[in-house]
């Protein structure tokens, strides 16, 4: 798999710093579903047939997704959320 969204490396405002935060809409290409999602180790929810999940960040600062499938490949997008 591949994480679609959000791109390794982004920068994204999710209204954190301001105190009326959006979930993040995590999106992924390729790959077997069902689809594990992780952010910093802890499981954050399956895609089971489709290929996107949203998840409620806990705070600003890197986030480490990481996305396996079901024959085990896996996928990771360090990002920034604020």
């Amino acid at each position: 798999p591949e994480i679609a969204y959000p791109p390794a490396g982004a920068e994204i405002d999710l209204g954190l710093a301001a105190g009326d935060p959006e979930p993040l809409f995590l999106k992924v290409r390729d790959g077997r579903p069902p689809f594990l999602w992780f952010a910093d180790g802890a499981p954050i929810g399956t895609s089971d047939f489709g290929r996107a999940l949203t998840f409620r960040p806990r705070g600003r600062g890197f986030v480490e997704l990481l996305v396996i499938d079901a024959a085990g490949a896996a996928a990771r997008s360090r990002v920034f959320l604020d």
